[in-house]
């Protein structure tokens, strides 16, 4: 505007140009430090607690199948809530993320066939206890549905994760909503839905995964992004790392 009043001969000069802005300190949301936006293996067991506190019956099944993916595999939580059954292969242990949920015209959802970026479309790999939580889950909804009036029998196309009543997408907003109850049934920190994909990359560095991997996994385009949180998570066993060189050189 001030660059505009000068461009019309109002002012001469621009006062503003000479002010420098502080730095804004990045923080995610809910004022949650990205430094402590994640949970250590004792405490995500402590989240697991927690939600057997916090829901019981179909609900309690529909969220631990979904933030033991979340958990899990690192994936974004709008990937998950855009899962359909033909995306997972429960005989080779992987999912396949190709999609996510985005908002069009009046704030209404829809599922985008394309992900965040180019390399978050990926192959996961999914464990043992998780395909069994999967098998025990499908088997469930396709009963729950029933009951609501929708025979969704075998159909590829199901949502994973669907509301019960109209067997629409879930609002993306909706675990959030699920991760503040069970919270408040537990003595953890305050983390975000995002934080999830930090506690897997977390956890999976601690197991010995290399970067690669890990990059593959979250869908990082850039490693940069990958090897940030690497170096912030292996900084604390620099010291025992540093030992255990010197004891293996043995001088």
């Amino acid at each position: 505007m001030f660059d505009f009043a000068i461009d019309m001969d109002v002012i001469t000069k621009n006062q503003f140009k000479s002010v420098t802005l502080p730095k804004k300190k990045i923080t995610s949301k809910n004022n949650v430090k990205s430094s402590d936006n994640w949970l250590d293996k004792d405490q995500l067991q402590e989240f697991f607690s927690g939600l057997d506190k916090s829901y019981n019956g179909d609900d309690k099944e529909l969220v631990s199948v979904y933030f033991r993916l979340l958990a899990f595999t690192g994936a974004r939580k709008s990937e998950l809530l855009s899962l359909t059954w033909s995306d997972i292969d429960l005989a080779s242990s992987t999912i396949s993320i190709n999609k996510t949920i985005t908002r069009g015209l009046d704030n209404k959802l829809f599922v985008s066939n394309t992900t965040k970026t180019q390399a978050g479309t990926r192959t996961l790999i999914i464990d043992e206890n998780t395909i069994t939580m999967l098998k025990r889950w499908r088997m469930l909804q396709r009963s729950v549905m029933f009951e609501y009036g929708f025979n969704i029998g075998a159909k590829s196309d199901q949502l994973v994760f669907s509301r019960f009543i109209d067997n629409s997408l879930i609002n993306v907003m909706t675990p959030n909503h699920w991760l503040k109850k069970i919270l408040t049934n537990t003595n953890l920190p305050t983390i975000t839905i995002h934080g999830f994909r930090h506690t897997y990359a977390t956890l999976a560095i601690e197991a010995g995964m290399n970067v690669k991997q890990l990059q593959k996994q979250l869908g990082h385009t850039d490693v940069k992004t990958t090897l940030d949180i690497y170096a912030a998570v292996t900084e604390k066993g620099q010291h025992e790392s540093t030992e255990l060189f010197s004891s293996y050189v043995g001088f």
